[in-house]
């Protein structure tokens, strides 16, 4: 039977091929069906995924040689409560535009194929770490509502299927609706967000290790409003997953 089957299957994947073939999810050029992580070798060589030399606390690409267990430059006063941020890098190039066309142009596939790569990065950065749950940064009601692609929670959804791990998008609530933090500059972006994240009620998180998820980190202060209403609801500690690391912008 085997004999029979297996250049029965090769001529029907061949055939799959020819009628549907593989495409980039980041720039839609022809690919292998066999391509890891649905991108092209020149959009993977382009990402630079392994050309960092990162700051343990932001993930901020920084110079070789500098300790960072303190944190760097972009992060040491920044009195962050989270415990360390993974990233795929810095938002420049190709990975800004891979952000960009999942978030701007509706494109969820790059945005799971992005989250895809991310998830390598949490599981390499901490093999040996338990965490409990994923929580993604929500949205306003009014936002949900009128948005046709929430990133956060894209991103979220497949970093739980892959690193197997629970993901609730119920735990954190944003009640009040502000101004989109890209719009303002940086010193208005810390002072934005004050109390617009609440845990919601009856939620008990005492002892749990959070993986908190958002699309990019650039000042840090979502990521940081959001760990805080975390750990005053008696989460252990919170940890950040984020596609891209902005840098003053």
């Amino acid at each position: 039977m085997s004999l029979i089957t297996a250049p029965l299957n090769r001529f029907l994947e061949t055939g799959a091929e020819f009628l549907f073939p593989s495409a980039c999810s980041l720039c839609h050029s022809a690919i292998p069906p066999s391509c890891p992580n649905r991108i092209c070798a020149e959009c993977l060589d382009a990402l630079n995924l392994k050309q960092k030399n990162s700051c343990e606390l932001c993930s901020a690409v920084v110079g070789p040689n500098l300790a960072t267990d303190n944190g760097c430059i972009h992060c040491r006063h920044e009195g962050y409560e989270f415990r360390s941020v993974a990233s795929l890098g810095n938002y420049s190039g190709l990975l800004k535009k891979a952000v960009l066309q999942g978030k701007c142009q509706y494109d969820e596939l790059a945005l799971r194929t992005l989250a895809e790569l991310l998830s390598q990065v949490v599981y390499e950065e901490a093999p040996n770490r338990s965490m409990d749950l994923i929580v993604p940064i929500p949205q306003h009601w009014s936002d949900r509502f009128l948005s046709l692609n929430q990133a956060s929670m894209t991103i979220a959804n497949q970093l739980s299927r892959l690193l197997k791990l629970p993901n609730d998008r119920h735990i954190l609530r944003k009640r009040e609706r502000t101004p989109k933090q890209h719009l303002l500059s940086p010193a208005a972006r810390r002072k934005n967000l004050r109390s617009a994240f609440k845990v919601n009620r009856g939620i008990d998180l005492t002892g749990l290790s959070i993986l908190l998820v958002d699309d990019v980190l650039t000042t840090g202060t979502t990521c940081q409003r959001a760990t805080r209403v975390l750990l005053q609801a008696g989460a252990e500690e919170v940890r950040v997953a984020v596609l891209a690391r902005g840098i003053g912008a």
